[in-house]
C-alpha cells in the first residue's frame, strides 16, 4: 500500500525524540492521531535576534573615549568591532583612541552576538587640536636609530605638573612624568613617516602634532 515516507534525516529526528520523551501522540478533533515532536529536537528552535548596536563618544581635545552601549535581547554580545575613521581600529569593548589632526571622522562599531548575528551603528565624531590653544607645546622630536630600530627623542613645555601622555601615530605610547623629555625606544623598523604628539593627562591637552620620516 502506497503512503507517505519519511526522508532519513526526519525519521533519525523521530526516533531519537522518541527515546527521549519530546515526541507523543495527540488527538486531533476529527479523531485522527498525530505526531507532536518538540519544536526544538528538530532544528526548529527559537530564532535568534540580532543585537543593536549602540555607543556613545567622550572627546577633549584629540583625544577621545568610547563607551559600548550596546544590547541583545536573547544572548550576549561577544564580538566589538571599532573603525575610528583613520585607517586605525580596535576590539575593545571601551577603547580610547587619540586622532592626529583635527577633523570629522565617522566612526562605527559592528558587534556580533553569541550566535553569530550582527548589527552596526556609526557617529560622527568632530576632535579639535589643543595644541592651538592649549599649555603644552611639543618643542622637538629627533628620530634616530639604534641596531636598525626607531627611537625617538621628545622635548616639551608645558603649564601643569601631571603626568605626560607620549602619542604616536595616533596611539598612547608611554606615560610618563612631567620631566620636559623623554626617549621613546621600540621595535618598528624600516621607513616611512609618523606623528607625534604630548598630551597632558590631568587637562587632556595636546601639542600640535609634529611629524619625522626615516
Amino acid at each position: 500500500m502506497a503512503g507517505p515516507f519519511l526522508n532519513g534525516n526526519t525519521a533519525q529526528c523521530l526516533f531519537d525524540a522518541a527515546k527521549t520523551g519530546d515526541l507523543n501522540l495527540s488527538g486531533a478533533a476529527d479523531g485522527s492521531q498525530g505526531l507532536v515532536v518538540d519544536p526544538s529536537t528538530c532544528g526548529g528552535g527559537p530564532v535568534n535576534n540580532p543585537p543593536t548596536a549602540s555607543f556613545t563618544d567622550s572627546c577633549t581635545n584629540l583625544a577621545c573615549s568610547f563607551t559600548d552601549g550596546s544590547s541583545d535581547n536573547d544572548g550576549t554580545i561577544t564580538n566589538w568591532a571599532w573603525n575610528f575613521g583613520d585607517g586605525n581600529s580596535s576590539s575593545a569593548q571601551n577603547p580610547s583612541h587619540s586622532y592626529t589632526a583635527a577633523e570629522t571622522y565617522t566612526v562605527s562599531l559592528t558587534v556580533t552576538d553569541n550566535d553569530g548575528a550582527t548589527n552596526s551603528t556609526s557617529s560622527s565624531v568632530t576632535v579639535t587640536d589643543g595644541g592651538t590653544g592649549g599649555g603644552i607645546d611639543l618643542s622637538s622630536v629627533s628620530a634616530y636609530k639604534v641596531k636598525g630600530k626607531k627611537n625617538w627623542e621628545y622635548s616639551w613645555s608645558s603649564d601643569t605638573t601631571g603626568n605626560i601622555q607620549i602619542v604616536l601615530d595616533g596611539g598612547v605610547s608611554a606615560t610618563v612624568p612631567n620631566n620636559s623629555s623623554y626617549t621613546l625606544s621600540t621595535n618598528l623598523k624600516g621607513g616611512g613617516t609618523h606623528s607625534h604628539q604630548v598630551c597632558e593627562v590631568d587637562t587632556g591637552d595636546c601639542s600640535a602634532v609634529v611629524n619625522t620620516t626615516f
